[in-house]
């Protein structure tokens, strides 16, 4: 009798340990410090009549499938409340989510959530963020209980004189990434689905989004639109559009600091780019180049449009580099002003051609397929001559620094850097000879650029 009590015992307290490590599982997958601010939100300042709320479960298993709770709130300004705290939440619960947004006020995304019933096959679209003024911060996270859910948490608010207004989302439905037909895509949704490599610590991507090429190389580092997380090395971005755009991605290092280069796309509506991330490089998604991008003939990009980084042209005047700048003579200051100015002619007129092929490829532009491409290769070979003048320069460059002692940190530094801008012309220039082959000149740019790149790193791998 005392054995069979004592497996008794035994069984319950297993069962007991069981539910206890499921349950505290479940809440380790929950976003809990934003469900416990939303609660307090809600509890404090929640509108009277301002809360509405559906569930619907399917029909056969009693299972919950959608959930909706939307909750509208009043802060007087009384109260003084921080939202600091709110941002701090969907901060410490990052790890939790495989999504997070936070758009501020003044950007132009208006953003939607599907959501999704498998009873009756439909899908609606919620609206979340609903005007410029809004600041919206939202996170979606695998139901802990049913891996087919998907729970989104979403607040939005808008500060009007010395109140706060705003609204709170806590929307539980299928994934619309498991059922093709309902993707969480209308077709003015454009989506960026990312990865990055295991040895890449890249923590955000900073998105900024404009009407023109133009207009997007003018945008200043902070007016971006939103912040997205790499989670489990991936990251997603989706936005409404009206009309394509163009768009960029900049990373954020685990260090707080934003990374000197970055990523042009199309922002197309109703299509889907899919990018990796590698170290100082990244894989495109060609076929959506192909038919949207840049290959497309539709492109807002200029064509291979490569900036040179600044280091290049002015090192860091800072510790030994603000030394041995000082120390350098007027006369021999001058001569590094004529090398910059040289190479940066040189590389405007090399834009400049590149415009010119973009439009010379477009449909409808210059007569048969044929003459387009022998047209084309006049402007390749004009700028193969000057990718060689300009490695003169960068040459002459490299001497000044050797001749003046600039520190060598300064200099692989600078080898570095042109090496970063030696392959992103390489990688254009070679994309674009696989779209457009047997063009003899783009091939002779293609292997001069790589040839240079494999010197230069030689270069550097004797300063470090």
């Amino acid at each position: 009798m005392k054995r069979i009590l004592t497996m008794v015992v035994i069984a319950i307290m297993a069962v007991t340990a069981g539910n206890a490590q499921s349950s505290s599982k479940r809440q380790a997958n929950k976003p809990v410090n934003v469900i416990r601010i939303f609660d307090e939100i809600i509890n404090l300042f929640a509108v009277t009549n301002g809360e509405s709320y559906t569930m619907k479960k399917h029909p056969d298993t009693n299972i919950i499938e959608s959930s909706e709770r939307i909750t509208n709130f009043s802060i007087n300004g009384l109260h003084k409340y921080d939202m600091n705290i709110v941002r701090m939440a969907f901060r410490d619960d990052e790890p939790v989510c495989y999504q997070n947004s936070h758009i501020q006020p003044g950007a132009k995304e208006h953003i939607r959530l599907t959501v999704v019933s498998e009873n009756d096959k439909s899908a609606k679209s919620v609206p979340i963020r609903r005007n410029n003024n809004e600041e919206m911060l939202m996170m979606c996270c695998k139901n802990a209980e049913n891996p087919q859910l998907r729970d989104a948490y979403a607040i939005v608010w808008e500060q009007q004189g010395d109140k706060i207004n705003g609204t709170i989302f806590q929307i539980t439905s299928l994934r619309p990434d498991l059922f093709g037909n309902m993707r969480e895509a209308s077709r003015n949704t454009f989506r960026i689905e990312g990865r990055v490599d295991e040895n890449i610590k890249d923590s955000l991507y900073n998105i900024y989004i404009a009407d023109t090429y133009e207009e997007l190389k003018r945008v200043a580092d902070d007016d971006y639109v939103a912040c997205v997380p790499v989670v489990n090395k991936r990251f997603e971005y989706s936005v409404e559009l009206d009309k394509p755009k163009v768009g960029r991605l900049r990373c954020i290092f685990p260090d707080g600091s934003l990374c000197s280069a970055w990523i042009d796309l199309d922002f197309v509506p109703g299509e889907t780019y899919h990018i990796t991330v590698h170290n100082g490089y990244y894989s495109d998604d060609l076929d959506y180049e192909r038919r949207v991008g840049r290959n497309s003939g539709k492109s807002l990009i200029t064509p291979f449009h490569n900036e040179i980084p600044d280091t290049i042209l002015s090192p860091e005047r800072k510790g030994p580099s603000l030394i041995w700048f000082e120390s350098i003579p007027a006369a021999e200051k001058a001569k590094m002003d004529i090398l910059s100015e040289q190479v940066n002619k040189s590389h405007d007129i090399i834009e400049r051609y590149k415009n010119r092929i973009g439009e010379i490829m477009k449909t409808g532009q210059i007569g048969t397929a044929d003459t387009k491409r022998k047209e084309a290769d006049k402007y390749f070979l004009l700028i193969y001559n000057l990718y060689s003048n300009q490695d003169k320069t960068i040459q002459k460059f490299m001497k000044f620094l050797t001749d003046t002692n600039c520190p060598s940190q300064d200099r692989f530094k600078f080898i570095t850097d042109y090496v970063q801008y030696l392959n992103g012309e390489a990688k254009q220039i070679n994309e674009f000879n696989i779209s457009v082959p047997s063009l003899k000149n783009s091939r002779k740019c293609g292997k001069l650029l790589t040839k240079l790149s494999e010197e230069y790193l030689k270069t550097a791998s004797q300063l470090k």
